[in-house]
């Protein structure tokens, strides 16, 4: 909760400490292999936070590490699609934004037809 207060404040750097605490306690193990929801949650949050920050190579793993557990949303993508487009590939933020528009983000239209066509 006190990362949340500190994101709604605009204090990404103290709030991104706060989620990465949780990130690492809640890391899923031999004992607990399935990431939690709070994991996930917070893992997303520390991505925002860091792409906020412009450290978008965390970010990019950390919403990367989501897809990868099958647990992504369409603002995971869409966010995954901006980190490329701000690296120059669009082709493959093309393919994220469509994914992201796919699964009902319907911000990533917009995008889709400002960047893609």
């Amino acid at each position: 909760r006190i990362g949340s207060i500190n994101f709604n404040l605009n204090k990404y750097k103290k709030a991104s400490e706060n989620y990465s605490f949780i990130v690492k306690k809640m890391h899923p193990n031999k004992t607990s292999p399935k990431p939690s929801q709070i994991f996930i949650t917070s893992k997303r949050n520390l991505a925002i936070c860091q792409f906020k920050l412009k450290d978008y190579k965390s970010a990019f793993k950390n919403f990367n590490d989501i897809v990868a557990w099958n647990k992504d949303k369409g603002e995971d993508h869409y966010s995954i699609a901006m980190i490329y487009l701000l690296n120059n590939k669009k082709n493959t933020a093309c393919k994220a934004l469509k994914q992201a528009y796919k699964m009902g983000m319907s911000n990533a239209l917009e995008a889709l037809n400002k960047y893609c066509k």
